[in-house]
């Protein structure tokens, strides 16, 4: 599935909501993925190799970031998504089609 998927089906409950009309819900794959496997991802979509310069942790800088997607699942349905790759192929496919983004 992808997020516009998620966003139609949020909005389709808006109607069902109590007075509020509005729940926060973490959409995603619910599992962390860090910069080299992201890198990859990318330099394999593109066909590029992507220079990476690794360097100490900053401060503030956190080991594992995630969203808790069991809402997601409960209320709108949403179990599957898209691999990394998949995510990083399409985008990479819309930006060499629309190297200006949307016109």
């Amino acid at each position: 599935m992808v997020v516009a998927e998620a966003h139609l089906r949020a909005l389709n409950l808006l109607g069902g909501l109590p007075e509020a009309r509005f729940q926060a819900i973490n959409i995603g794959r619910g599992e962390g993925v860090s910069v080299k496997q992201l890198i990859a991802a990318v330099s394999k979509a593109s066909g590029k190799e992507l220079r990476l310069k690794v360097g100490p942790r900053r401060p503030g800088d956190v080991s594992a970031l995630y969203g808790d997607t069991t809402l997601a699942a409960k209320t709108l349905g949403m179990t599957d998504y898209r691999s990394l790759q998949d995510i990083c192929d399409d985008a990479w496919r819309f930006r060499v089609k629309n190297p200006d983004g949307y016109t």
